[in-house]
């Protein structure tokens, strides 16, 4: 069956030049299409089903609801639907009126029309398409990736009273999650005040259960702004390790033109070209594989193909398997908003997410795990 009408929406989105009437049209569009492809949204542990997505923001928004909404149906549907739409985009005539500027992977600036901003998946649909593909792909390799716990958290601890400054690098990953430049130049540790953020799905285990720290300077997607928001997340060590050794790095390899790449920032609002990199970019892989190779299961298959971002992946199952056996777990939080809620994403590709769902603890390495917390 035909659904998309790709030819009407272009003729009447050629005849709009402004942000709103584009955003309009859009949003009609996606009513449309994901009634056609029978997609319904439930906000968590409520009862009503809604048919239109704006209806179901409007009442999480009433009942002031912290729970996510649930989209019923494959968004995969839709998204194939979409793609039809966005072939046609790049043919649209762009001005200033009809565009918004952005940057692509090079880092140039560029313009595009508002319908790819405004016909494009919600992050919760994203969300379900990421996960349809995660059933699909890793069905069964989520439960085989284990490892012992404590070999991996004390190899990083160990790392970090390392000489070499990637070593310090590697351990801050799996011990805070952090990503390599956050780590060596934008991230800033606080004192915990009324402006830090938590996330209350795990409010009570970030404050009373579990190490944590106050950090702000967390690199957010490259179409959303960089902000100085103070945010509690977890750790797995105790804070003053975290904390001496950030300020290691900060004296011993500063990075000035990742610092003002970011201040410039912070201070227009507009992301600015850099094509600067922080130290050490390169040796950080093979340095990875060296020290944790032999200690965490390849997520590729490949023995020994152990990269950082596997250690936020390590980082992450550690994590649960904590909160889920404290007495602070809530029983309806899902996987993909416990990793939204220790990592801290901002994006609206919410689905990205999945990329962190390589590894969870078996049985006996939880209870390794639960000693060594008890110790």
């Amino acid at each position: 069956m035909v659904i998309a009408r790709v030819d009407e929406f272009i003729e009447k989105l050629s005849s709009l030049n402004d942000e709103n009437s584009i955003k309009e049209l859009c949003n009609s569009e996606l009513d449309y299409l994901r009634e056609k492809v029978e997609l319904k949204y439930q906000i968590d542990c409520d009862s009503k089903i809604f048919d239109n997505l704006r209806l179901a923001i409007e009442y999480k928004q009433e009942i002031k609801s912290f729970l996510p909404i649930l989209v019923i149906g494959n968004a995969s549907n839709l998204r194939n639907q979409l793609t039809k739409y966005r072939h046609s985009f790049r043919f649209l005539e762009i001005n200033d009126n009809n565009s918004y500027p952005t940057y692509d992977k090079n880092g140039n600036l560029i313009r595009l029309h508002f319908a790819f901003k405004y016909l494009t998946l919600h992050k919760i649909e994203l969300e379900n398409c990421r996960s349809q593909n995660s059933k699909r792909n890793r069905e069964d390799s989520i439960n085989l990736l284990s490892f012992n716990p404590i070999k991996v958290v004390n190899k990083a601890k160990e790392l970090l009273n390392s000489d070499s400054y990637i070593d310090k690098i590697l351990g801050l990953y799996l011990l805070s999650g952090r990503r390599h430049e956050e780590i060596l130049a934008s991230l800033t540790i606080h004192d915990f005040d009324a402006d830090t953020i938590i996330d209350s799905n795990i409010e009570d285990w970030l404050l009373d259960d579990i190490n944590s720290i106050v950090i702000s300077g967390m690199i957010k997607q490259k179409d959303k702004p960089y902000t100085n928001e103070k945010e509690l997340i977890p750790i797995l060590c105790k804070a003053e390790l975290v904390i001496n050794t950030i300020n290691w790095l900060r004296e011993n390899k500063p990075q000035p033109k990742i610092l003002a790449f970011y201040q410039q920032w912070l201070d227009t609002g507009i992301r600015p070209i850099c094509k600067d990199r922080v130290s050490g970019s390169k040796e950080l892989g093979l340095r990875c594989k060296k020290h944790f190779a032999d200690i965490l299961p390849s997520p590729n298959g490949k023995i020994g193909d152990i990269n950082p971002h596997n250690l936020r992946s390590a980082y992450i199952a550690i994590c649960k398997a904590l909160y889920d056996n404290s007495e602070y777990k809530f029983n309806n939080l899902s996987l993909d908003w416990f990793i939204e809620s220790c990592l801290r994403h901002k994006s609206e590709k919410f689905g990205s997410v999945d990329a962190y769902k390589d590894y969870q603890l078996s049985d006996n390495d939880i209870s390794l795990l639960l000693t060594m917390k008890d110790n």
